[in-house]
C-alpha cells in the first residue's frame, strides 16, 4: 500500500479530512540534504525545520 494510500485510510478511518492530516492539502515530498556537517558527513540537514544542534 502507497503512503498516501494509507494517510487516505486512516483519515477516513477517523472521520478527519484529508487536507487536515497532510500539510497544506498536498504531500510533502522528504528534501535533499543541502548541508552536511564537516566531520561527520552522514549528519546532514535540509535547511527545513528546526536546525540541528
Amino acid at each position: 500500500m502507497r503512503l498516501s494510500a494509507r494517510w487516505s485510510w486512516w483519515a477516513q478511518k477517523h472521520g478527519i479530512p484529508l487536507k487536515d492530516v497532510v500539510q497544506g492539502g498536498q504531500m510533502r515530498s522528504a528534501q535533499i540534504p543541502k548541508y552536511r556537517h564537516p566531520e561527520n558527513p552522514s549528519l546532514t540537514w535540509s535547511g527545513r525545520g528546526r536546525q540541528p544542534a
